[in-house]
């Protein structure tokens, strides 16, 4: 009906290997203006920090430092 609040869809989540890449950091930014919750998991071996720039601070973006086969069995164990 009109004027009845509509449901939203919750965010998605979004998974981004070599996210402080160049090219990783840029398909970053455009999963957040999208509403994305966005998990970047990068062991900046060849990425900097310094590519994500401000979006570092983005209350739906977070940033895990490491190697996906480290960091992957350590996420799943984790509550929520």
């Amino acid at each position: 009906t009109h004027g009845a609040a509509e449901a939203r869809p919750s965010p998605r989540r979004s998974l981004v290997t070599g996210g402080a890449g160049f090219v990783g950091s840029h398909l970053v930014q455009r999963l957040l203006a999208r509403g994305d919750d966005v998990l970047v998991v990068d062991d900046l071996s060849t990425g900097r920090e310094e590519n994500l720039g401000d979006l570092l601070e983005h209350p739906r973006l977070t940033l895990r430092r490491g190697d996906l086969r480290a960091v992957l069995p350590e996420m799943l164990s984790e509550p929520g």
